[in-house]
This record gives C-alpha cells, structure tokens and sequence, in this order.
C-alpha cells in the first residue's frame, strides 16, 4: 500500500508495544525454501479504519460470502481489540540459499535420497 508493509497485529501485543517503544524494526517474509526478504523500515500504528482494513487484508484468507466475512470481521475485532501496523521500508535485503553450493551441497548430502 503506497510502498508500504501493512499488516495488522493485536493492540496489546508485544509486537505493538515494542513499535511504540521504537519504531525502528525490521520485517521478515520467509518462503520457507530458502528464499526471503529481509526489510528493515519504520513502523507506524493506526488505530482509525481498522475494520476496512481487516476486511481488505483478510478478505484474501477467509474465502466465505461477503456478508458472512463482514459479520465474521465485525465479531473478531469486537472480540480483540486490533491495530494496523504500517511500515515504510527504508533498506530492503532479498535472499536466495537455494543458490548456495554449499546450501546445495548440504541439502543433497543430508535431505535427498
């Protein structure tokens, strides 16, 4: 969203109180094969909105009729309290182990038959 990482995440969380207490943090999205981006950014909390949010970031993990996701997002978030995180990156790291000969070397070594 305009370049930026949103999530959300539980108001009360560590997570969160941790970003009030600095901002500065660092994000990591793992493919689970070796493979990721490392981005490092500043992160901002939003309390407005949470609800559109909700529905615009989950509405692509809950497969269900729009009414029912709209009363599923209404029940969760009057059941915790959320707020959207928002992080602009300013140092983004990619990497790629699969490419390693000595990744390589130990996954044929160890993991293949």
């Amino acid at each position: 969203m305009n370049g930026q990482i949103v999530f959300l995440s539980y108001a009360t969380s560590r997570k969160t109180r941790n970003i009030k207490r600095n901002n500065d943090v660092t994000v990591l999205i793992d493919t689970g094969s070796a493979q990721g981006i490392l981005i490092h950014g500043k992160a901002e909390l939003e309390y407005d909105n949470v609800y559109q949010m909700a529905l615009s970031v989950w509405e692509k993990t809950f497969r269900a009729p729009r009414d029912k996701f709209e009363r599923f997002v209404q029940a969760a978030l009057d059941a915790v309290k959320m707020v959207i995180v928002k992080v602009a990156p300013k140092r983004i790291i990619t990497f790629d182990y699969t490419k390693d000969d000595v990744y390589n070397n130990l996954v044929k070594t160890y993991l293949q038959e």
